[in-house]
């Protein structure tokens, strides 16, 4: 569903990361409250804007790769314990995995 339109001025996208086919753009936007981000698809061609995680889950969500073929996202989190985690997130139906939680730092990238 597309999201209600908005000002710019409540807008505030985070990252954006491209399908390995140049078709689709992942990419997190701060829900209208600003309580947390949720990760959003659009089409090259910009239809399509689609939420694919409401993310009440965790405080931030930055797409950061895509697997080769495209299967899945992987995703940098911080959760409300403010601990960081690698998840895997399905770009079909938005169903996630957490695959690691870190100790201390943020990862800056990540390879798949």
């Amino acid at each position: 569903t597309d999201r209600p339109s908005q000002s710019l001025v409540d807008t505030y996208i985070v990252g954006g990361i491209w399908s390995p086919d140049g078709q689709r753009l992942a990419y997190s936007l701060w829900d209208t409250t600003w309580t947390h981000q949720d990760l959003w698809l659009i089409e090259a061609n910009g239809r399509g804007n689609t939420l694919l995680v409401n993310n009440q889950q965790f405080v931030n969500l930055e797409p950061m790769e895509w697997s080769d073929a495209g299967g899945f996202i992987a995703a940098r989190v911080v959760g409300w314990d403010e601990r960081y985690r690698i998840v895997l997130i399905s770009p079909r139906d938005g169903s996630s995995r957490v695959v690691k939680t870190l100790e201390a730092h943020a990862p800056h990238a990540i390879s798949v």
